[in-house]
Parts: structure tokens; sequence; C-alpha cells
């Protein structure tokens, strides 16, 4: 979720819902709230879903076949201009597409004025059938695709960047404006067990990705470098960008672990019998007279 550059009015785009069945679906719709009314608002995005091919069969009945067109037209790659596309631009004959419904994506208002809501990546599940079992399983894919929607024509695009190095596919990363004009940096994620510490921007006019070599100030004594994180806030600033909180992991050290479950099990052990011998209860552990007769 974002909110407009007046604080006026919130953006929210795609995530999990669960129906009444209990099951998971994934949407891929945007609203808007607007604060002062307390009111939800479902836009209605410009764009062809898909496009069908009437087939006719050999007793004359007809079928309906989704046509997919995979590879972009040039229109929609090295010449795009997205800050001057509009909607009288859209051209019905190439396959304009919606994002997929996902969910741990990135989103963030971008522009001068912010009349453009950027996504990245997230994850989605695909359904496929096992040819063994005949069963239906979830397929997780994490994405690494780029949209942007314009407020002003509601119309949805895909974003095929000029650079060469981009960011991976990830999850739960987080992305935040630092020029109104031009820019949107991005931060952490993951994608399975790994979880990133990159810094990324996002320049809207050039229509790269660029990787930030962040460094430690030495002139600062608290100066540091954040861990790869997921599900963190970041938020813009005069003075900056501000991260706050989020979740972290790192390689566990099996002789570390090990020793400490081995030296856990033996602690409880002794407090076992200490309790057995001195009458005490599982309540006492932590008291003085506890530490006294553990003590002896």
């Amino acid at each position: 979720m974002v909110s407009d550059y007046h604080k006026e009015n919130l953006y929210l785009f795609g995530g999990i819902f669960t129906d009444l069945e209990s099951e998971n679906v994934y949407k891929n719709d945007m609203w808007k709230y607007y604060t002062l009314v307390d009111k939800w608002e479902l836009i209605i995005p410009f764009g062809i879903n898909s496009i069908s091919r009437r087939v006719y069969l050999w007793d004359g009945t007809f079928v309906f076949r989704d046509v997919l067109v995979e590879t972009p037209s040039e229109f929609y790659t090295k010449d795009d201009d997205i800050v001057n596309y509009m909607l009288s631009d859209m051209d019905d004959s190439n396959y304009v597409r919606l994002p997929d419904a996902r969910a741990g994506h990135s989103m963030n208002l971008i522009g001068n004025p912010p009349y453009y809501i950027l996504i990245y990546g997230g994850f989605k599940l695909e359904t496929e059938t096992s040819t063994s079992s005949g069963l239906e399983i979830d397929i997780r894919e994490n994405l690494d695709d780029l949209w942007v929607l314009s407020l002003y024509s509601k119309k949805w695009h895909q974003v095929y960047v000029n650079s060469f190095e981009n960011p991976s596919e990830r999850e739960e990363s987080k992305m935040v404006t630092v020029s109104l004009e031009r820019l949107a940096l991005m931060f952490g994620g993951f994608y399975s067990n790994e979880i990133y510490d990159e810094t990324w921007y996002y320049n809207l006019f050039t229509n790269m990705w660029q990787k930030m070599d962040v460094s430690i100030d030495p002139s600062t004594s608290n100066s540091a470098i954040p861990p790869g994180l997921k599900g963190h806030s970041l938020v813009s600033s005069e003075f900056g960008i501000v991260l706050y909180g989020g979740e972290t992991w790192f390689e566990a050290d099996f002789d570390v672990t090990d020793a400490n479950y081995e030296e856990r099990s033996t602690y409880l052990s002794s407090c076992e019998i200490i309790i057995k011998a001195e009458g005490l209860s599982v309540d006492d552990i932590g008291t003085t007279a506890f530490e006294d007769a553990y003590a002896r």
C-alpha cells in the first residue's frame, strides 16, 4: 500500500484473499481509499487481459482458445517513454497484459506530478496437475517483473528495462521514492533460502536499474550496513532513508548450535535431579532456593 503525495489517498494492489472455503485467492486488483471521506473505490484499468480465437470443429461448433504472445513488440521495449505514455498511445493490436495476481510485491508512487505507481516482483502460485497421480499441485513462483500504472490514464504497462544488470526475482522487498521526478530505491527481499542486502534504484527517465555500492562512513562511529531483510519498513525523509525492523537469518554454524543443544540438555538433566532431590517444582527454577540447591 502507498499514499499519494498529499497523503489524502491510499492505493492497494494485489495480495491474498481467503474465501469462504478457506482457500487462498491471489488478487491483481487496484483499490483507492479516500481518507477524507472514508471510502474505497475499485480502479478499473485499461488494457487487454486476454485474447481469444474462435476455433471451429469438424461438426460446425466452435471453442475459444487463448492467444498468448510471449515476445513483446518493439514498441514496448527500448523506445518506450513511460513518462509520456498516455491512453491515446495504446495499440490494441499488441498484447497488453495486466499484472499477474500476486503477493509480497514492492509498491511505490513516483513521477512529477506523482501519477505513477510502480509494482515490482513478489510471488504467485501456479497450479499444475501431476502426470503420475493426477493431483493438482501449487507451484510457488517468484517474480522479477516491473509494472507501472498511470493514475491519469488508468493504464497498466509492463516495463522492459534498458539495463543489463537488474534485480533478481524476490519477494518482500521494499521500495521508496528518492526523487519524485525520477528515482525509486529498493532494498532487501528474499528468494528461496537466500535473503538480500542489496540496494537498487530505478531511474524512471532512463528506464534502467542500477545497483548501489553501499559503504560504511569511517567518520561516524555508528555507521553500519544493514543485513539482508524481508518484511521491513522503508520510508523517505528530508534527511535520508529510514529503515526499521524486518526479519533476517544467517547460515547456521553447527559447531555452535550442536554445542548449545548439548549444554542445554545437560542443564535440564541437572535441573530434573535437583527438583527430585530437594522436593522442589519446576516453578522454583530461577529462584534463590533453586540456585542454592544447584550450587550444592
